[in-house]
């Protein structure tokens, strides 16, 4: 039966509002074919945008350009398809697809230069502005390293912004990235530091502007000014895409401060952006803002062995190496695409040795925490000298709070959406205070807090320790475990953060034994069912699929039974997980199948999808292919 319009245009804005991915993908392809068999036609325009970009979002970037011409011919052929809204994506696609292109260096030259061309008569044609024009002429010319780089550059940023300008938040970004390749470095944070003020953001904002003004504090020499860029970039971090520049940024920014530790944690936790990313210059754009890291720590650790997948470099030596001949290799290809030598320079440079660099200290919490334990107050006697960088941060905040440890939370609770580095440590002062008073248990919760926000912030190794003491305050306090298994849980996780796999693990096989051994009483089964799925996501972590998946079914089956839908569907979400890349799908379809009902019961379409997306790769996998196109179908809606 054919839909309306309503709601062809129904099903496809909500395909929009899905999470990019396959799943979201396939949606989308499926819209086009429904389509295209039975009407109305009168929503393909948008059905043809809507998988644009989807796939100019995902991993499958190289099929966005069909549907990309095809809109495009439709415009030309049947304009009247087409209404404002349609109109509007169309040229903003554009857009999209010139950017995609010059990202590829397989793509020729000449195709870029006649896309680019053929967008320009067209937005002249239709009465719009030449912002992304000639944003996207300067990008190109940039890319080349040629003459016409700096003219293009003016002519962008002199040109009357329209509707089809970079958006506010990233155009500061795409300007800076310039302007500190020339060396203008004063000029570029300027810019950044307008835009921070200004409060723009979108999908990829703060967290890329954020990556370029921590490291272009440090060619000034503005420690503190980095490290609050760096704080700030790692909060949007995660959830702004891909990233490879502003996460190989971060890598060399720890690198190049001497936080060589949590430098290396980073290249281990983004590793797969060493082998592949969304498009190949993204891939090389990790390299080498990575590379320059890499290099720095090669200086000073060459021989720390390291724990990588999917590259054979067993220490920093290795990898430095590895890393400089694989950006070599593709910048080789867009050089011989763009016949210049650009891509090969900014390479060399990468592994040239010049880039400043300056210690900065990113400990949050500096306090001892067996003061918190003992009893004593950061600054009274020795214990100053250890804390001194927190105590002076927060003494101004102490003397308006008050001494009292109330106070000091209650002050902290205020900063922590302003000032969580000063939270974290008036967390830890009224722990001292509540421990000084002998309220262990009060101690212990707002040391957890000053943990948790600690982690935030990037200070894992400062995080670990204080939610370590933070259980002690509560084990000594009695404190029931239904209360305790929550800062249990997080102290796992801030311990494998850190590579300490072992005492996480032994620190929820105790919890589990306690619990065990406890009266039972609905909320202590309850947390025992959380304390089992995060030992499962330890195990998992630590490579243990079968004790992972153990876990994971056990926990699954405890949720349900209380009633927790969306802890259950997590749970066989992580199963799922498991069974399908041990390359068991029969095996995974089951428990995917039961975490999509569950995300589906509760709304939770992100979670959904995701799944969904596994589900569907896991039936493809076994011959299913009609079973798969049955669930997009249903999720064509």
């Amino acid at each position: 039966m054919t839909r309306t319009l309503e709601d062809a245009n129904h099903a496809i804005t909500a395909t929009r509002r899905m999470p990019f991915g396959l799943a979201r993908n396939e949606v989308a392809a499926e819209l086009v074919r429904e389509i295209d068999a039975e009407g109305p036609e009168t929503a393909l325009a948008y059905a043809l945008f809507a998988l644009v970009e989807s796939y100019a979002f995902s991993q499958e970037v190289e099929k966005a350009y069909l549907p990309f011409t095809r809109s495009v011919r439709l415009w030309d052929e049947r304009p009247e398809l087409f209404d404002a809204d349609d109109t509007h994506s169309l040229f903003w696609s554009f857009k999209w697809m010139v950017g995609d292109l010059m990202s590829y260096p397989a793509i020729p030259a000449a195709q870029i230069q006649a896309t680019l061309a053929d967008m320009e008569r067209r937005y002249l044609l239709a009465g719009n502005g030449l912002s992304a024009v000639n944003h996207l002429l300067f990008e190109w010319h940039h890319l080349l390293g040629d003459d016409e780089a700096g003219p293009s550059y003016e002519r962008w940023v002199t040109t009357e912004r329209d509707a089809f300008s970079q958006c506010p938040a990233c155009e500061p970004g795409d300007r800076t990235t310039y302007l500190f390749a020339q060396g203008r470095v004063e000029e570029g944070i300027r810019l950044l530091e307008e835009a921070q003020r200004s409060g723009a953001t979108c999908r990829t904002e703060p967290a890329d502007m954020l990556s370029q003004l921590q490291l272009a504090y440090l060619e000034v020499g503005d420690a503190e000014g980095a490290a609050r860029a760096h704080r700030h970039g790692l909060a949007t971090l995660d959830s702004s895409g891909e990233m490879p520049s502003a996460r190989g940024r971060h890598i060399q920014f720890l690198a190049r401060t001497g936080n060589t530790t949590a430098a290396l944690r980073f290249l281990e936790r983004y590793q797969r952006l060493l082998t592949g990313a969304e498009t190949p210059r993204g891939r090389w754009a990790f390299l080498t803002t990575a590379g320059v890291g890499v290099a720095a720590l090669r200086a000073t650790v060459p021989d720390t062995p390291l724990a990588l997948d999917a590259v054979e470099a067993a220490t920093v030596g290795e990898l430095d190496d590895w890393m400089r001949a694989q950006a070599l290799f593709l910048a080789a290809q867009f050089d011989e695409r763009g016949g210049t030598s650009a891509m090969t320079e900014r390479t060399l440079h990468a592994w040239s040795g010049t880039h400043v660099r300056v210690p900065v200290d990113l400990t949050v919490l500096a306090l001892d925490p067996a003061d918190h334990i003992s009893g004593r107050r950061p600054g009274d006697d020795d214990a100053s000298e250890r804390s001194g960088p927190a105590v002076s941060d927060v003494r101004p905040f102490i003397a308006r709070a008050g001494i009292g440890p109330d106070s000091l939370v209650h002050q902290a609770e205020l900063l922590t959406g302003t000032d969580p580095v000063s939270a974290a440590r008036l967390y830890a002062h009224a722990s001292s205070a509540f421990a000084e008073a002998g309220e262990h248990e009060a101690a212990g919760f707002a040391l957890a807090e000053a943990a948790m926000l600690s982690d935030q912030l990037g200070d894992s190794d400062g995080a670990a320790a204080t939610i370590d003491a933070a259980v002690a305050l509560l084990q000594t306090a009695g404190t029931g475990l239904e209360y305790v298994g929550p800062v249990i849980r997080v102290a796992a996780r801030l311990s494998g953060a850190i590579g300490a796999w072992g005492p996480a693990t032994d620190l929820l096989d105790w919890a589990l034994t306690e619990a065990e051994g406890a009266s039972p009483t609905a909320a202590l089964a309850l947390e025992r069912a959380h304390l089992l799925d995060t030992r499962a996501r330890v195990h998992a972590s630590r490579g243990e699929g079968a004790a992972a998946l153990a876990d994971a079914c056990t926990a699954a089956e405890a949720f349900t039974a209380h009633h927790r839908t969306a802890d259950a569907a997590h749970a066989s979400w992580l199963a799922g997980t498991i069974e399908l890349g041990a390359g068991r799908p029969d095996a995974a379809v089951t428990h995917l199948e039961s975490a999509a009902q569950g995300f589906t019961l509760v709304r939770a379409r992100e979670q959904q999808a995701e799944v969904l997306g596994q589900l569907i790769q896991a039936l493809t996998a076994l011959g299913r292919a009609d079973d798969a196109a049955v669930l997009v179908r249903q999720l064509a809606g």
